[in-house]
């Protein structure tokens, strides 16, 4: 869940921030020295040379839940989950 506010201050402080839709946690993509990153979306929508639309559906997860309530779930459903490591 997406969450916008504003501070009242001596100047504006606007934050933006998202929960997760399992737990209602803060989601902290990038804390310190640790990445944790998760994302359910699909967007449909048309594309034309003139221009176009789309539609994204999204669920805002933590990695935590993404691991213990999302992967059990689809996997139950047959499909395996394929990893992939990266160096930088």
């Amino acid at each position: 869940m997406k969450h916008d506010g504003e501070l009242v201050t001596p100047e504006p402080y606007r934050s933006t921030f998202r929960t997760c839709d399992f737990c209602s946690k803060v989601i902290k993509e990038r804390e310190d020295y640790e990445i944790k990153e998760a994302s359910i979306s699909c967007r449909r929508g048309t594309r034309y040379p003139e221009g176009g639309s789309s539609v994204t559906k999204i669920v805002d997860v933590c990695a935590d839940c993404f691991d213990e309530k999302v992967i059990p779930v689809i996997e139950g459903l047959g499909v395996k989950f394929r990893e992939e490591e990266h160096d930088f």
